[in-house]
């Protein structure tokens, strides 16, 4: 069943569910670890929060960044700012963390499992929708030698490696359109038709795939005992000098089901459905710069916005100026008070005597 109609997708990408952002800025930050693994909880929810998410005030490029405009930001060809998660509590060992997502964030889930449909209803069957991207991955994968799952549907189609098969197992053939006359006994190998597969067939549609070696095929048979499978694999486009144009199907016979995959065809999978929930997660008001506020409405006084942003990086300063006291107190103690016979890096709380 070919697809025809130009699906709709989802306007945002699934990162954004791992961003970090606010609610009155257009700035997303996208994580280079696995703190998005930390789940959400929430007095609303019930499940307190025993630690949260800000800007790190050690870091110095960070403290750099958070006293710039939106503007120098956005010059930056990369600029690695580190968030912190600290603990707002005593946490045991095995207790797992919980951050809270913002109250945007949690409403927004509570609007979308409230209003959730399943994209696939009942009266539909496997050739109008698929269930999940799952049901392809998993499933068909689990069960290659069903029929029903070779015959490609508008969600999904099968892909073959065949870079190990021997040259005796395989047999390249040429189609050519029905209109283009050719002289077949000149050469066997051209022809209009092989296995039901024609010049015009949507296997030629699909040239190239996101994962190395493997190329669109079709299933032609499949042999439980044996565990192999006979396809046919597409090339749109093949230079052969008795015709002007021609399409190569090669196939192969006893390719084994380990080299035979299932995959969603292009913009297909779950991710791109428009229902899927999409938001960041928010980064907490009194850690988040005024600056970078650029989506608040109602027209701020410029002069309100930079006295609070004086606050804010003074704030930073004044918490950052007690850690190096604090640190410079150690070294004297632990170098008998010789203040001038020890360096220290604040940024890693390290000192020499």
């Amino acid at each position: 069943m070919e697809y025809t109609k130009s699906p709709q997708i989802n306007s945002k990408q699934l990162t954004v569910n791992y961003h970090f952002g606010h609610k009155d800025s257009s700035v997303l930050f996208y994580p280079l670890t696995q703190a998005t693994s930390i789940n959400h909880g929430s007095e609303r929810t019930g499940e307190l929060p025993n630690a949260r998410i800000e800007f790190s005030r050690r870091h110095a490029k960070t403290r750099y960044m958070l006293s710039r405009p939106l503007e120098d930001v956005v010059l930056e060809k990369y600029s690695p700012l580190m968030l912190d998660v600290v603990a707002t509590r005593d946490i045991e060992p095995d207790e797992e963390i919980f951050i809270d997502y913002g109250e945007d964030w949690e409403q927004a889930w509570d609007l979308h499992v409230q209003n959730w449909k399943s994209p696939c209803p009942k009266t539909l069957g496997i050739d109008d929708c698929m269930e999940s991207s799952k049901k392809v991955q998993k499933l068909m994968s689990n069960d290659k030698h069903n029929k029903d799952y070779h015959a490609w549907s508008h969600v999904h189609l099968t892909v073959c490696d065949a870079s190990n098969m021997k040259s005796d197992d395989t047999e390249m053939v040429f189609l050519v359109d029905e209109s283009q006359y050719f002289d077949s006994a000149s050469d066997p190998d051209i022809r209009k038709e092989f296995f039901g597969f024609k010049y015009d067939d949507d296997g030629f549609n699909y040239p190239y795939l996101p994962i190395p070696k493997v190329k669109a095929c079709k299933v032609i048979r499949s042999d439980k005992e044996s565990d192999t499978v006979d396809v046919v694999s597409f090339f749109p486009s093949y230079h052969h000098h008795e015709v002007s144009s021609a399409r190569a199907l090669v196939y192969y016979k006893g390719l084994p089901t380990s080299q035979l995959h299932f995959l969603n065809k292009p913009l297909t999978a779950d991710w791109y459905d428009p229902n899927a929930f999409r938001h960041e997660i928010h980064i907490p008001d009194d850690s988040f710069p005024k600056l970078w506020k650029d989506l608040r409405q109602g027209g701020d006084q410029e002069e309100e916005t930079e006295r609070e942003e004086r606050d804010f990086v003074h704030a930073i300063d004044s918490s950052m100026s007690m850690q190096e006291n604090d640190i410079k107190d150690s070294a004297a103690s632990i170098c008998g008070g010789e203040s001038d016979l020890y360096d220290f890096e604040i940024a890693l709380g390290k000192f020499m005597c």
